[in-house]
């Protein structure tokens, strides 16, 4: 299962269940992070539909929380992250 650390399964979503399985949609701050972790170009309008049911309350939470999600990850923040849209603006 790919996920990241501490992913709280009492805060997720059930998707579907049947006899033997359950699907579970995690939260909405949990996608940000997973798709801020893929750093991917068409994640991007995600991140920005997603920022308003986050709740992060700016964007020094937004990097602590990924980088607790992901402590093995190098985390290369120094440069700055930036998603206008969302008005997530941090620089180290």
């Amino acid at each position: 299962m790919f996920a990241p650390v501490g992913l709280d399964l009492g805060a997720c979503e059930l998707l579907f269940e049947h006899e033997h399985l359950a699907v579970l949609g995690p939260s909405p701050g949990q996608v940000f992070l997973m798709k801020l972790l893929a750093g991917r170009a068409p994640d991007h309008d995600d991140m920005v539909a997603l920022w308003p049911r986050c709740g992060f309350s700016d964007a020094q939470a937004t990097v602590e929380a990924y980088c607790a999600a992901y402590p093995f990850e190098e985390h290369e923040f120094g440069r700055a992250l930036r998603i206008p849209e969302v008005q997530l603006d941090w620089t180290e």
